[in-house]
């Protein structure tokens, strides 16, 4: 028996649906990773501007499908920054510190997420701190909580030690803070970063470099200075132009370096 009119016209528009839905999701697909590629840039420049850019491409993917955690994730990770970047800035910081914890209890809770979405809700908790120390005290007891269940669903999620060491670096030590103990955690991430280098979800893949960061600060600290300063060329290394190390902390270090010399 031949199909009828109607049969044929039905098929035909469930092919049209299907091929629709394949082109959809590929241009998702691609703004996601137009997405991330500025993301990546905006962090190692330090640009607000185009970190800015990133940040409209997951909104306007998020907003138009409410359940693309992927894009949800890296939005958040963009208001993230937008917190840390507003320690100078801040009405960049009072724009975003809601949404980015509003967003940030979300993708927590979303199944598949929940390590890494943790650690990022945990990261914007610690920013709030920043600007706030009095929040320390309520603020504080989460945030490790946080990191201890993302530690506990992804022992090699490498950005879980990252924040851990940040908070335990800049909590004094009468309240459990300890160089020692971040620069512990710091070495774990980077030997966890260097372990799982391929990057190929579609996810913002960050820290890396953060680590290396830390890690030379905390070697700041406990004055072994030729250790700081291997790992910031190490840093470099990897990414030459990024801006935090190329012109703030090599050049501080150097000087630090000098001026023990010319001291003797």
């Amino acid at each position: 028996m031949k199909p009828s009119p109607s049969s044929k016209l039905f098929g035909l528009f469930i092919l049209i649906g299907l091929l629709w839905g394949s082109t959809f999701a590929q241009l998702t697909v691609g703004l996601i990773q137009e997405g991330k590629a500025l993301s990546a840039k905006a962090y190692i420049a330090y640009d607000k501007n185009i970190f800015t850019q990133a940040h409209e491409i997951f909104e306007k993917l998020y907003s138009a499908d409410s359940t693309n955690n992927a894009a949800l994730y890296n939005l958040t990770y963009a208001e993230y920054r937008f917190l840390e970047m507003g320690s100078r800035d801040k009405a960049l910081y009072e724009k975003y510190v809601n949404q980015a914890v509003a967003h940030g209890e979300k993708i927590s809770s979303v199944t598949g997420f929940a390590s890494e979405g943790k650690t990022l809700l945990a990261s914007i908790l610690m920013m709030k701190i920043t600007h706030n120390w009095a929040e320390a005290m309520t603020l504080s007891p989460r945030i490790y909580q946080l990191l201890g269940e993302a530690k506990a669903i992804d022992p090699e999620n490498p950005r879980a030690y990252l924040i851990y060491g940040i908070m335990k670096f800049n909590t004094p030590a009468a309240f459990g803070g300890s160089t020692k103990e971040a620069l512990e955690n710091f070495t774990k991430a980077i030997s966890l970063f260097e372990k799982n280098e391929q990057d190929t979800s579609l996810l913002v893949n960050w820290g890396h470099l953060d680590a290396l960061a830390w890690m030379g600060i905390a070697n700041e600290k406990l004055e072994m200075l030729d250790a700081a300063e291997f790992v910031y060329k190490k840093a470099l290394s990897i990414e030459p132009e990024f801006a935090w190390v190329k012109h703030v902390l090599l050049p501080n270090l150097e000087k630090a370096k000098d001026k023990s010399k010319t001291s003797y």
